[in-house]
């Protein structure tokens, strides 16, 4: 009697069901990250109502690229294609998410944010999909954007090779937490009144005018003649016809 083994199709919606949880615990970071952003408002002093006047331009880019990676995550996409046609889409999605954080550059945090993004970006090009070192006893299953960490791998301190433990049982990259400190910045820069320029102006008993001693010898060493600071004042010339006597 033989006996019959997993369908194959069964396995592979379970390895694809492994991957999507090993990406939903690394969420997790992000999750407790936008928390400490809503914590780090009220005690700092600052006020929701400002973070309300954050403007932030071309949403459709963030968006766009968030929706690729989810749909790769969940969706049945072909292992034969993870190296050629997902990596391109995968990289397109970076590529749109960066576009996002570069059109709002002139928003505090936004920056930071932008070089973590960059950082998981760079690794998965340059390694053909992001380095995966599992925390000891969590099992691991390959997707189109994680893949275990190999001997050749290089920039391996970017990939995800920092082990979390408690409620998360994954492993994060440098870039993930750059981009967690981001997110606190954003919320923390922007929940605050900004600082106005400041004009220098005269204290009580400042002269404002200019010292005239050192003008006169600035003019000494420059071979001008000397400035008579008391021009202003009436002088008597036998040659000017006051008006006002006449």
């Amino acid at each position: 009697m033989r006996t019959v083994g997993p369908d194959r199709t069964e396995v592979r919606k379970s390895t694809q069901q492994t991957a999507a949880v090993t990406t939903l615990r690394a969420v997790l970071l992000y999750l407790i990250a936008l928390l400490a952003a809503v914590i780090v408002v009220p005690v700092t002093g600052g006020d929701y109502r400002r973070l309300n006047e954050i403007a932030l331009v071309r949403w459709g880019l963030l968006f766009a690229g968030l929706g690729i990676q989810i749909a790769m995550e969940f969706l049945d996409f072909p292992e034969a294609r993870w190296t050629d046609a997902g990596l391109v889409l995968l990289l397109l999605s970076y590529v749109c998410i960066l576009g996002f954080c570069v059109s709002n550059l002139r928003t505090s945090g936004i920056g930071v944010i932008t070089v973590g993004i960059a950082l998981n970006a760079f690794v998965i090009a340059i390694n053909q999909g992001m380095p995966y070192e599992s925390p000891k006893g969590v099992g691991f299953h390959a997707s189109v954007k994680h893949r275990p960490l190999e001997p050749g791998d290089r920039f391996t301190f970017l990939a995800d090779t920092i082990p979390l433990g408690g409620p998360f049982q994954a492993s994060i990259s440098f870039g993930d937490l750059v981009i967690a400190v981001g997110l606190v910045e954003v919320a923390y820069r922007n929940s605050r009144q900004p600082r106005r320029a400041r004009t220098s102006t005269p204290e009580e008993g400042e002269n404002p005018e200019t010292d005239s001693n050192a003008y006169e010898l600035w003019l000494r060493e420059s071979g001008n003649a000397v400035v008579n600071y008391n021009s202003l004042e009436s002088v008597d010339d036998p040659g000017v016809v006051d008006k006002s006597r006449s």
